[in-house]
């Protein structure tokens, strides 16, 4: 598969107001998208998912590392404006990405405006778009606040596709959405790229979404991805503890589900500010050995370029509890689109 996207050894920090240290929200993170695929990027509040999406859409700079987008590093000029202008975002509040003074065809036509196309084609590429995504005509000349949440997201959505783009930031687009919407929007952003083949990265802690969306998953901790692979292999069987613990912690509403208690991530997570020398897991992790307080586990690629970073991953991998935590997502991702689907014309 060729990479759409290439991000290579990206930090970022941020300055703290009258001090001289830094917040140190991503710690050298590298992944890549290819043409057509959907990267889910999981972690909890605070792991730096948003951020390195802001850094591939350039919203935050200042970064170091590399982002190439189509082959070309994207730097702060006027190419790689031209070249941002094919990648978009679809934000988590969709009632607060809109205008409320806009009237929803305005805002689908928002980003062309701004390219500087002429009004005929804003008109009709805003009304290809609203096909797209199941907008109803009569809904585009209502204000957002005429719209439910999920109507709204839909608007989003096709805001983001009016450009035409080859990825789409997804930054928790379905958290604010009742489970009808929520269903509703998943399985137009899967027929959007069945159709058009525009790549995705999910950012989401919603990790039953991110199983059934996903072709490869990326877990976040502290800035720092400590695993990523192909999604159902490392749902089956996660290779950090980090990854099995935020796996098997997740409550499933399914009788078969069963509650791991035997990975329990104690303590407090390190501060952003003042890292650990060694892994940052270290001080909450049961597994934890002498030489992870002192060292930065190297990545280690195994099979199917699954990568874990963790001097323990041959013995976790004989783990027998976590061998359900597969198939018990694989239930809830089933029922995540098994709800009824209203019409078009009463989509929430």
């Amino acid at each position: 598969m060729t990479n759409l996207l290439e991000v290579l050894n990206l930090h970022k920090k941020f300055p703290i107001t009258g001090s001289s240290s830094f917040v140190q929200a991503i710690n050298d993170v590298s992944f890549s998208i290819g043409k057509g695929e959907t990267l889910g990027l999981v972690g909890e509040s605070g792991s730096g998912k948003t951020t390195v999406g802001g850094c591939i859409l350039g919203l935050i700079d200042d970064y170091e590392g590399s982002v190439r987008f189509s082959g070309q590093q994207l730097l702060r000029d006027r190419a790689s404006r031209i070249l941002r202008g094919e990648i978009q975002m679809v934000f988590q509040e969709p009632g607060e990405s809109l205008d409320p003074r806009f009237r929803i065809g305005l805002s689908i036509e928002e980003p062309l405006l701004a390219l500087g196309v002429e009004a005929n084609e804003r008109r009709s590429r805003m009304l290809d778009a609203a096909e797209l995504v199941g907008l109803p005509r009569e809904l585009l000349e209502l204000y957002p606040a005429e719209l439910s949440a999920g109507q709204q997201q839909r608007v989003g959505i096709a805001r983001a596709m009016i450009t035409h783009p080859k990825l789409i930031v997804l930054d928790e687009p379905t958290s604010a959405l009742d489970p009808n919407a929520r269903a509703d929007i998943i399985e137009l952003l899967m027929q959007i790229q069945k159709d058009i083949g525009t790549s995705y990265l999910f950012i989401s802690h919603d990790l039953s979404t991110v199983r059934f969306i996903s072709d490869r998953v990326a877990i976040m901790y502290l800035g720092m991805i400590v695993e990523q692979g192909d999604t159902a292999s490392v749902f089956a069987q996660p290779r950090h503890p980090y990854s099995i613990g935020l796996l098997s912690a997740v409550l499933l509403p399914h009788p078969k589900f069963k509650f791991d208690t035997s990975v329990s991530l104690a303590g407090e997570i390190p501060s952003p500010i003042n890292l650990p020398k060694g892994c940052f897991l270290e001080s909450r992790c049961p597994f934890s050995v002498e030489r992870c307080r002192t060292e930065m586990p190297p990545p280690s690629d195994l099979d199917g370029g699954h990568i874990v970073h963790c001097f323990r991953h041959q013995e976790l991998a004989k783990r027998d509890d976590t061998s359900d935590i597969f198939s018990d997502f694989q239930l809830e991702s089933e029922r995540l689109l098994s709800f009824p689907k209203p019409k078009l014309d009463q989509v929430t």
